[in-house]
C-alpha cells in the first residue's frame, strides 16, 4: 500500500522521489509530505478540513481526468481526507460535545 500524507492524502513517495516533510531536528517524517509539514509544524496551521476539501475539489476540477473519473473522485474525496490522521484529531478537537 502506498504511503500517503496524513494531512492532504497525496503520495509521500512518487516516481522514485521522496516528498516527506521534516521534524524540528530536520529528520524526515513518515506521516506528512513536505508541502504540508516542515520543521515540525504544519505549513498552514489555520487550515480547516473544509478548506482542504474545497482546495482538493478545485484541483480535481482542473485536472485532465475524464468526467466520470472526476465525478467519482469528487464524491469520494471528502470522505477520504476526513479519515486522515490530522483531520481525525482536528474533528475531535473542533466538534467535540
Amino acid at each position: 500500500m502506498k504511503k500517503v500524507c496524513q494531512s492532504c492524502g497525496n503520495p509521500i513517495f512518487h516516481g522514485g522521489a521522496d516528498f516527506r516533510g521534516t521534524e524540528k531536528d530536520y529528520s524526515k517524517t513518515e506521516k506528512y509530505c513536505n508541502r504540508c509539514y516542515l520543521n515540525g509544524k504544519f505549513q498552514e496551521e489555520n487550515l480547516t478540513l473544509e478548506m482542504l476539501i474545497q482546495r482538493g475539489l478545485n484541483e480535481i476540477d482542473r485536472s485532465n481526468m475524464n468526467k466520470f473519473k472526476k465525478w467519482i473522485m469528487k464524491k469520494s474525496y471528502p470522505h477520504y481526507v476526513s479519515k486522515l490522521e490530522r483531520w481525525k484529531k482536528w474533528q475531535k478537537k473542533n466538534y467535540s460535545l
